[in-house]
């Protein structure tokens, strides 16, 4: 289903409960003008919504009575605004009754901001091309507003408007809504989020061209923005020239180009010929009738060679010159006064190699690529020169170049392929992501770099002098690095660590899920975080005891808090940023919601959500599908999305939260597999005989088993109504209820009173020798609403018990029904009733369904096995990343 199509629910479902939610601020508010002054509450105001349609517009009032009449300005300190108006304007409190706009379907949350009827136009004076702001519902806040609305003239806003409108998505509004509560309460007017942030002035950006014989990378590439996609066919004394320098030589042949031309629609093919030969002219032909817009002549040294080019060519394609020979700049002059020449380019690697210079853009900063310049310029020709990398990047980083390429008024550079330097080559996922962000971050400094005054370029050349001087006198010989050199760095990206962070919500799941994993990770050269919800105390153990990972501690609120939610988003959005991770890990509901939406703010390449459980499922009505559009939010926001159960999985993927690409389930299924060193079935008699003289239980009694917190959800209600009928005709059999009694006010207060009285049921509490108590149970019983998994169920199977689940997602993927236990239907104490008695009156069954339980699972989620599979799929998934 498109966004389109259900941002209207989103709006009804959140404008609803914003109202219940805010009604005592309403009310507040309210009072507050009416003390302060006479007059309506709430101003009412003609505006232009959708498709241009007057409607009326709700304000909480904040200005004197008939202040309108003396004209639409602002200014600071305006003395018609109220004291409590102001109060609610810097908060943006006075917005909040178009939450009944929202509800009469004229206004969203997110959109344009309604104009008024006559300012600055009326609806008819608008231009067409303007007329597209119109197109979507007004919102409460938008594009425009997160970019500094005071600092932006009508044309601005409206192109932020517009630009909204051609990429309305739910990440967006969600990116608008995130940036929008920062700027309540920051002092920043401006956060600079925009997509685009052209100046009026109709200036082009540089052309980009980017090497790659890749057709995936070349689309990528072209839809990130690339204008020109190169393929270079260059290899005729290439390797003897560049061979020694620590430079990528492609080695693309010429049946790229149709693959190449097959795969892209806007950006143009630039083929890089071999510099002249006997089989030019043939290599020409081809590369033309295959599809190449631009023929790129290289290397060449004398006026012959671009007169036989041109000739070859015969205008049917453009023509670009590649100057990187001392003798070709020599002749520069009368190559230049050759007619159809289309473009040139400086290639300063071979050219400075030429020069005999120590680093290639020593040649930019000794003036050598301005004079060339200059000569193009005069002659009217469009030029170019050099290569970049990603802003912040590369050993000169490319906004020094960037600005050098505007100070010399170059109008085309090639994307380094460094600009994309991942391990995989394969991994689109990554590349596109790489590309996205890398244009975009290319095109805002263009915007930025378009503001500046000479003042400026002055200072950025004298910047990048010095810098090419630091890097000149640090290099050991010219142009060349050394071999021991080259094995340093590639022992150095062997031993790269990968920055992982772990996120949860409480300390007891650290106890149980990743405390085991903690060395493993280290060993394999992880920088481990550990977020949650900690103690000091707890924080500080953990230190103690894992010396090598970092723990921070950030209060995430369990349940419904949406003030306290909204802090939890922004200090990890903040402990993300600061922390550059290549990987963040959430598991639980509420941890996964935060980091889902902070790791996506803070652009973490790899966000993997851990689904262990899914809240929703046993939910129904509008609580179900406001929890199911929160499920599906963290789903969108990942990554990669890693269910503990195929149940789950396929329930999902059945749905469409996530794609088959993006999810997978490790090995069997589960969080981290079983001990089988701690679960030993070996010990079961010892264990069992143990813990029933602990408890007083005589060896003939039957034992149903239970283990996890007392809860609703848990399928205790029908546990303890099962417990009472068959405790009336077995007096021998008891329960054993392992977990602490977390939820108790879930159930109604008579049963948990029967359950407290009730002599037959042993309470232990939460423990942490559970095997041993399982090894007691003859039968384990787990009649869930929901799970992730059922991580119980295999450890009582490993323990030889035999099992009776309810048949959902996550348990009955550990067990097999039939063989090593039984399955019942949800809430049905009638089948958990017959099955147990099935089980209780059939002791050789019960054996049967034990020792095949056992079997199953040591073959299937044996941890040994499972963490070495964890850490292979962990190893992958961080391979190919980068530090921000």
């Amino acid at each position: 289903m498109e966004y389109k199509s259900i941002k209207r629910y989103l709006d009804i479902i959140s404008a609803t409960f914003g109202l219940i939610f805010f009604l005592p601020l309403f009310l507040i508010v309210g009072i507050s003008i009416k003390l302060e002054s006479k007059g309506p509450i709430i101003y009412k105001q003609l505006r232009l919504g959708l498709h241009g349609k007057v409607f009326t517009m709700y304000k909480f009032r904040t200005m004197y009575l008939g202040a309108e009449k003396e004209g639409v300005y602002e200014l600071k300190g305006d003395k018609r605004v109220t004291k409590v108006g102001r109060i609610l304007r810097k908060t943006s409190i006075d917005e909040l009754p178009q939450l009944l706009n929202i509800l009469k379907g004229e206004m969203s949350f997110i959109g344009p901001r309604p104009p008024l009827t006559y300012h600055p136009w009326t609806f008819p004076e608008y231009t067409i091309a303007q007329k597209k702001r119109f197109m979507v519902l007004p919102g409460i806040t938008g594009l425009a507003q997160i970019q500094g609305r005071k600092d932006l003239d009508w044309d601005r806003r409206i192109e932020y408007d517009i630009e909204y409108v051609d990429k309305l998505s739910f990440l967006l509004d969600l990116k608008i809504i995130f940036f929008t509560i920062l700027k309540v309460f920051s002092t920043k007017d401006n956060l600079n989020l925009s997509e685009t942030a052209k100046k009026k002035e109709d200036y082009p950006y540089i052309k980009l061209m980017y090497p790659t014989n890749d057709p995936k990378i070349a689309k990528i590439a072209e839809d990130s923005g690339v204008d020109w996609i190169t393929i270079d066919l260059e290899i005729r004394g290439k390797k003897e020239r560049q061979g020694h320098l620590d430079t990528l030589i492609s080695y693309h042949n010429i049946e790229d180009i149709k693959k190449i031309k097959e795969s892209i629609s806007k950006a143009k093919i630039i083929v890089r010929i071999n510099p002249m030969y006997h089989g030019s002219k043939e290599e020409i032909n081809r590369a033309i009738e295959d599809g190449a817009d631009i023929i790129m002549l290289p290397y060449f040294k004398t006026k012959k060679e671009v007169e036989d080019f041109i000739r070859y060519v015969n205008k049917r394609a453009e023509i670009c010159l590649l100057f990187e020979t001392p003798e070709a700049v020599k002749n520069m002059d009368d190559i230049l006064n050759i007619p159809g020449i289309n473009y040139v380019h400086i290639g300063i690697n071979d050219l400075s190699i030429g020069y005999k210079r120590k680093f290639m853009f020593s040649l930019l900063a000794d003036g050598t690529v301005e004079e060339i310049c200059n000569k193009f310029r005069e002659k009217g020709i469009p030029y170019g020169f050099g290569g970049i990398a990603r802003l912040g990047h590369g050993m000169l980083p490319a906004e020094y170049i960037l600005g050098e390429i505007y100070r010399l008024g170059s109008s085309m550079a090639i994307v380094s392929r460094s600009f994309c330097n991942v391990h995989r080559k394969d991994d689109y996922e990554m590349i596109e992501k790489i590309f996205k962000e890398g244009v975009r971050d290319i095109r805002r400094f263009e915007d930025e770099l378009r503001k500046k005054d000479y003042r400026y370029f002055l200072k950025n050349q004298r910047v990048l002098k010095a810098k090419v001087a630091e890097i000149e006198e640090n290099m050991k010989n010219p142009i060349e690095v050394k071999k021991e050199d080259r094995l340093k760095e590639a022992k150095n990206k062997r031993n790269k660590r990968y920055s992982y962070c772990i996120l949860t919500t409480m300390s007891s799941s650290i106890d149980y899920w990743i405390k085991p994993l903690l060395p493993l990770y280290n060993k394999q050269g992880f920088d481990l975080t550990v977020i949650c919800n900690m103690t000091p105390e707890y924080k500080e153990e953990l230190l103690k005891n894992y010396p090598y990972i970092k723990a921070i501690s950030i209060p995430m609120p369990r349940g419904i808090d949406f003030f306290g939610s909204i802090k939890s988003i922004y200090l990890l959005y903040k402990a993300f940023r600061k922390g550059k991770y290549h990987m963040v890990q959430y598991s639980t509901p509420n941890a996964s919601c935060y980091g889902a939406i902070a790791a996506y703010l803070a652009r973490i390449p790899i966000r993997l959500y851990c689904q262990w459980g899914m809240v929703h499922v046993t939910m129904k009505g509008i609580k179900r599908i406001i929890f199911q559009i929160i499920e599906r939010i963290k789903c969108l926001l990942s990554t990669h999305v890693q269910p503990d159960s195929f149940g789950n999985l396929n329930y999902c993927r059945k749905r469409l939260f996530y794609s088959k690409k993006k999810s997978c389930v490790i090995w069997n299924g589960s969080a981290k597999g079983v001990d089988l060193d701690k679960f030993d079935i070996k010990k079961k008699e010892i264990y069992g005989r143990e813990i029933r003289r602990q408890y007083g239980i005589n060896q003939e009694s039957i034992v149903l088993g239970f283990v996890g917190r007392l809860g609703k959800e848990k399928g205790c209600v029908e546990l303890f109504e099962a417990f009472k009928l068959l405790e009336a005709k077995y007096p021998n059999l008891r329960l054993l209820f392992v977990g602490p009694i977390e939820r108790a006010d879930t159930i109604n207060p008579e049963l948990m009173d029967w359950f407290y009285k009730n002599k037959r049921i042993i309470k232990t509490g939460k423990v942490s020798d559970v095997e041993k108590y399982m090894a007691a149970m003859d039968i384990f019983i787990l009649p869930s609403y929901r799970e992730g998994f059922g991580m119980s169920v295999v450890e009582a199977q490993a323990m030889g018990v035999a099992v009776i689940v309810t048949d959902i997602p996550g348990p009955t993927n550990g067990m097999i029904a039939g063989v090593s236990g039984l399955t019942i239907p949800v809430k049905d104490i009638k089948a958990l009733v017959a099955a147990a008695r099935d089980l209780i009156n059939n002791e050789e069954k019960r054996k049967k369904f034990g020792y095949a339980g056992y079997e199953y699972v040591k073959n299937h989620f044996d941890s040994k096995i499972f963490i070495k599979k964890l850490l292979k799929n962990r190893i992958l998934l961080v391979k190919g990343c980068y530090k921000k």
